[in-house]
């Protein structure tokens, strides 16, 4: 049996550089928009984390604080206190535990620090609630 060789091994053919082309082409698609995920989840870790530490660094200044001294009108300050950024807004709220049921005693409060922020044109927030109790 005689083989017909229909084609001749002279190097790559045009057909070679369309297919090739085109399987780069479909992935390269895939792979930037990789990236692009990678980059953009990156960055909001970086600035959900960098909320967090705030929003701890003031949770651990009101323990420090007297029971007294815990007040909203802490807010007036939080942004120079704590050279927050200006993508970054923390805010505090306090209410306390004997207004929701009269029959306690004023010895605790619930403290609520939210930290607002600004990333890729989205609003994000992180929030914590404690508890601070009045020592004798």
């Amino acid at each position: 049996m005689k083989y017909i060789k229909l084609k001749e091994d002279k190097g790559i053919s045009i057909v070679d550089v369309i297919v090739s082309m085109l399987i780069l082409c479909m992935f390269v698609g895939l792979i930037s928009n990789l990236f692009y995920q990678i980059a953009y989840y990156n960055a909001f870790i970086r600035m959900n984390a960098l909320a967090v530490n705030y929003a701890v660094t003031i949770a651990e200044d009101t323990d420090k604080m007297k029971y007294e001294e815990v007040e909203e009108t802490l807010n007036e300050t939080l942004k120079a206190t704590y050279n927050l950024p200006e993508t970054f807004n923390a805010t505090i709220q306090v209410k306390k535990y004997s207004d929701e049921d009269t029959t306690k005693k004023d010895i605790i409060k619930i403290v609520t620090i939210k930290v607002e922020y600004t990333f890729m044109k989205e609003n994000k927030s992180y929030e914590i609630k404690k508890l601070k109790i009045k020592e004798p």
